[in-house]
Formats: structure tokens, sequence, C-alpha cells
């Protein structure tokens, strides 16, 4: 069965070149603990997969990177580098999944998975506990590598059993044939996951969009949204012990594609440097946003890369001769191509009634707009304002 798109933005798909890179270590990580409670202190040497909080419920955190703990302030753990060719050290594997890979045994699993510092495992635990997720969706709309298809599939079975769910769908673009056939030839239950080929791209790097698009009765508490790394993650914490310190993303310049091992707790500003050189350009001319297509949200330099992130744009940074804000035209091509029929502009200017919840952050308001107004970019910020005042 295929699924299909209304309104949003045609958007064709480049194919890109895969460039190999050498591994990437930053100079520091500062992780995001959570509601976990450090077991380490300032100044002491972590190696890499070693654990450095845990929280009652057994949820543990693993250092990303081998080096010197510098900070605990502000809800996050810093460490930063010593040596880098101390990366080269083996992680310390976790203790053996003794139980069974069954629906009977998910609070095991599930519990296993807490226990590895699996990036859903909190909310995983929540759901099998309440029994409220009805639906799964499996987004691979980022172009995941066809070689990790087997990995993907086998880790969203763990998560599937974990939960108690028998089935998802798996949302791929449709011009990703390569991934799609590669998915095909993995060995799996055919009732387990259905292929869903997806005509756009970008529009569904939101999960909130996916599920919209895909199934528009759904809400956050009946349908959960898996991404690839959550599977990877998944997959290498059951199968072959390792805990999650970071994942691979996709990285697009151009037309020019390359995939790294991003350290749980990455900042911008070293994704610049590491890929200054090789994309010849300076570290300050370049802007990265969140994605494949290039119009997601924009990056500062001090953005940790956190466990919900797969894919990013690398563009050139664009300079403004003039220190004027882009000024609305009004074209209404905004409001065209919103899938929720809504006035991106007046939500923007917060001068309309309509509930700014209503947006699904889907960025086709900035995709359209001719004058480079950041609509999308905005929006989703005054979202967050008014969720954090709730």
């Amino acid at each position: 069965m295929q699924y299909t798109l209304t309104g949003g933005i045609k958007y064709r798909k480049k194919r890109y070149k895969e460039q190999p890179c050498p591994d990437f270590v930053p100079n520091e990580v500062s992780i995001f603990l959570k509601d976990a409670t450090p077991i380490t202190n300032v100044g002491e040497l972590v190696k890499k997969g070693a654990p450095i909080a845990k929280n009652d419920e057994g949820f543990t955190i693993y250092a990303s990177i081998t080096g010197e703990v510098t900070s605990l302030d502000d809800g996050f753990i810093t460490i930063a580098v010593k040596e880098k060719e101390t990366e080269t050290d083996e992680i310390t594997l976790l203790p053996e999944y003794t139980g069974e890979l069954n629906a009977e045994s998910r609070a095991d699993l599930a519990r296993y998975l807490l226990a590895a510092g699996h990036p859903d495992s909190a909310e995983m635990d929540i759901r099998r506990d309440f029994g409220n997720t009805k639906r799964v969706i499996l987004n691979c709309i980022s172009s995941p590598d066809p070689k990790d298809a087997e990995r993907i599939i086998d880790g969203a079975k763990i998560i599937l059993l974990s939960i108690g769910i028998r089935s998802a769908v798996v949302a791929i673009s449709k011009k990703d044939t390569k991934f799609a056939r590669a998915i095909e030839k993995c060995k799996y239950d055919r009732n387990m996951f259905l292929i869903a080929m997806l005509p756009v791209s970008h529009p569904l790097e939101s999960p909130v969009a996916l599920r919209s698009a895909l199934i528009p009765s759904a809400n956050d508490d009946n349908c959960f949204v898996l991404s690839t790394s959550s599977c990877i993650a998944a997959y290498e914490a059951a199968a072959e012990r390792k805990p999650f310190i970071g994942h691979n993303i996709r990285v697009i310049y151009k037309s020019s594609s390359y995939h790294i091992f991003c350290p749980l707790g990455t900042m911008v500003k070293d994704i610049k440097e590491y890929f200054a050189p090789i994309l010849q350009r300076d570290a300050e001319a370049l802007s990265i946003c969140t994605g494949i297509s290039g119009i997601g949200i924009s990056l500062s330099d001090s953005t940790v890369i956190g466990d919900d992130i797969t894919a990013l744009t690398i563009t050139k940074k664009i300079i403004s001769c003039s220190e004027k804000p882009p000024v609305c035209i009004a074209c209404g091509k905004c409001s065209k191509v919103c899938p929720r029929k809504l006035s991106p502009y007046l939500l923007y200017k917060k001068s309309t009634e309509s509930s700014i919840s209503d947006c699904i952050s889907c960025a086709c308001c900035s995709a359209a707009c001719p004058v480079g107004i950041p609509l999308a970019e905005t929006i989703t910020k005054l979202r967050w304002e008014a969720y954090n005042e709730n």
C-alpha cells in the first residue's frame, strides 16, 4: 500500500554522491542529563562508554567520548577530550541480555534498553505500562545508509516487542529506491512492517508532520514515531551489548553526502570546524540546518546535537547587505502551501486567533516565502514559549 499527501510543497529529491571522510571526534561534548543524577565529579577522567549518570527508574547516561569532566552545570555534563588518540579505545560493553526477544518478556527488554541509555527507552517504558500505543511509524525519510537496513529492521523489531506492538509503518522517500530495496531484502514478517513510499521529503522530517501525514487521526499518546538511530541503538544494545553514546548522522552539502558518527552532546561549532577543511570553506561562512533539504530549523554554534537529530544540511551563510529584516509582500504563498490551511505570516506576527499549536512545524511556509522571512523557525520558538508557560 502506498500513502500520499495532500497540501504542502512539492519537493524533488536530489541524488547525492556519497563522500568518504575521516573519523569525527569533537573537542568536547555537553550531554544533557535529563532527570539523571551524575555519578562522576569535575576533574575525573572518564572512558568512552562508561556510565556517568543514572536515575531512580534505571535510566543510564554514558560518556560519549574519552576525556575529562570539566563541568556539571545547568543540567549538562561537559567532557573535554584530553588526547584524541584515546578515542580508539574499545567501549565498555553492557551486561549480556539474557531474556527472550518476545512480547512476554517485554518488561525485561524495556528495562534493559533503559539501562542501556536508549534515547526512547523512558517513553517505551511508559507506553508499555499504559498500553496506549496503537500505531508506530519508522521514519526513514532522511535516506539512511542502505547498509544499515538490516540493523534498522532488527532494532525496530526489538522496540516493537518492548512495548507490545505487532506492526509498524516504514516511511521512505519515494525517490529512495535503493534503501527501499535494501529493506525488502531483510528477513521479516511481511505483516510486521508496511512500506509507505512517500512523494515528498522535507515536511516529513518532523515527527509531528510525519504522524499527521500518515495517520491524521493519531495523537502523541497513541502514535509513536521512531527514528532510524533509535532502531540502530536498540539493536546495538540487545545484540552487540553497546551502550548508547551517539549515532550516525547524514550530512548534506550541495550534491555531496557524508555519514559521520556523532557522539551525544556534540556542539554544532565542532561540526563546522570538522567540515570546513573538507569543504574548503571557512567555518564562519557555513550555516547548518536540520534535515536534508536545507529548509529545516537553523542551528546556532552552541546548539548541542542530542538524540533526536539524524540528518543535517550545510549551506553557505547568507550575509545580508542590509540590516533591515525582510518585509512581507502579501503574496499569500505561505497560506497556499500550509497543509493545515493556516496563515503562517499572521501566526508569525501573533495577529490571529488561530491556535499556534495547530502548526505541525513542516517548514513549508519558509520554503515558499520569496523574501526569506523565517516563518517556521519563529513559529516553532513561539510554540515552545507557549508550552513552557503552560
